[in-house]
């Protein structure tokens, strides 16, 4: 619930500076990525990058690897998914996106940590990066630390500004 709760206080920041629907789009975005990256991290330890978007409509939709696939990196995932959101804005058939990665983060008092993190960005404007840093037991359970959000530069939609 804490990681809920700080990037909704960061999305309520950021609400004096984009319209509504992008704070709620966005909301709506990290609650998905954030559950599913839990659940990933739980069940496989790790995890290739995955998204979701917002259409025009409205409606949330996962794009992620095939499990069975053999993939390229995660960079490369990365890029391939960056470029099919592009193209999706292009199209008209997205407003908002969600990329999930696995990484490794500095901590702001020093060391660093594994992190799930959630690379938000709206048709409207608003764009941010919510890192969950996390611990992983002996026994393998996952114990989440406290949220940190910065601002994410555009590149989906290019004229991001958290």
């Amino acid at each position: 619930m804490a990681i809920l709760t700080a990037c909704l206080a960061w999305s309520a920041r950021a609400a004096d500076s984009v319209s509504p629907e992008a704070a709620e789009d966005a909301r709506i975005l990290v609650e998905n990525a954030v559950a599913v990256g839990r659940i990933r991290l739980a069940r496989e330890g790790s995890f290739h990058p995955f998204a979701f978007f917002m259409g025009a409509d409205g409606r949330v939709q996962r794009v992620s690897p095939k499990q069975d696939a053999r993939l390229p990196s995660p960079d490369d995932v990365l890029a391939l998914l960056q470029q099919a959101f592009r193209e999706r804005v292009q199209a008209g058939d997205c407003r908002a996106v969600a990329v999930v990665a696995d990484v490794v983060i500095a901590l702001p008092g020093g060391g660093q940590s594994d992190a799930l993190q959630v690379g938000v960005e709206h048709q409207d404007g608003y764009c941010a990066n919510f890192f969950h840093p996390y611990e992983r037991a002996t026994d393998g359970t996952i114990r989440f630390l406290e949220p940190i959000s910065s601002e994410r530069k555009g590149i989906v939609f290019p004229d991001c500004r958290a």
